[in-house]
């Protein structure tokens, strides 16, 4: 199971004192490890393609701390909540055990 997501049930203050604890930039490698610490996981490969934008220095890609964590946050926010385990009716039978 994933951690939930700790930015979502704490005050603005506290949030603030999180993100004033990150780096200002980052690597796709880093921010990806951020992301899977946070969020959920995630490779640094997948990054390449999330519409954050990226500055080439010294022959590395970096971007926004706090930019990268929108994102993810949102990606995050937009996913589907999904339950898990077989699929019963009503009177707890399985539904592919039933004939018609």
């Amino acid at each position: 199971m994933h951690k939930q997501n700790e930015f979502q049930n704490l005050s603005s203050d506290v949030v603030e004192n999180i993100r004033s604890t990150l780096p200002a930039r980052v690597d796709r490698r880093r921010g990806a490890e951020l992301i899977t610490e946070k969020f959920f996981p995630i490779s640094a490969r997948t990054l390449e393609v999330w519409p954050v934008t990226w500055r080439h220095v010294n022959g590395r890609a970096t971007c926004d701390t706090h930019e990268l964590l929108a994102v993810a946050k949102e990606k995050l926010e937009a996913a589907p909540a999904i339950a898990g385990g077989k699929k019963r009716s009503c009177r707890g039978i399985l539904i592919s055990d039933q004939t018609q």
